[in-house]
């Protein structure tokens, strides 16, 4: 169970964090999901946490670490300009269940 004061600091931090994720995307929509995400994440490795230690560095690490996390994610992403890649996704999917299909039915 996670201490009333730890839980404290965590929102007190929610500001700053904030910020900081507005500073890095320069979009206030996206910065709040960022924030989001990072608390939810802190609060999933908060038994981590070493207590005693500066709390606000750590959340400003996991933040720092998900802008950069997203940035080599959309990086790979391919552009899909004429939106024929969910048909393709989906001609696949179908090719490879009936290929499977067919697979187990044979003895």
């Amino acid at each position: 169970m996670v201490e009333d004061s730890l839980r404290d600091e965590i929102v007190a931090a929610i500001p700053k964090l904030r910020a900081f994720a507005i500073s890095l995307t320069g979009n206030a929509d996206r910065a709040d999901d960022l924030v989001q995400d990072a608390i939810v994440r802190a609060w999933g490795s908060i038994d981590r946490f070493e207590r005693g230690t500066n709390l606000n560095a750590w959340l400003f690490t996991i933040l720092r670490n998900l802008v950069h996390s997203e940035y080599r994610k959309r990086k790979r992403e391919v552009e899909d300009a004429d939106g024929s890649m969910p048909l393709a996704l989906e001609h696949t999917r179908i090719s490879i269940a009936v290929s499977t299909s067919r697979t187990s039915e044979q003895p």
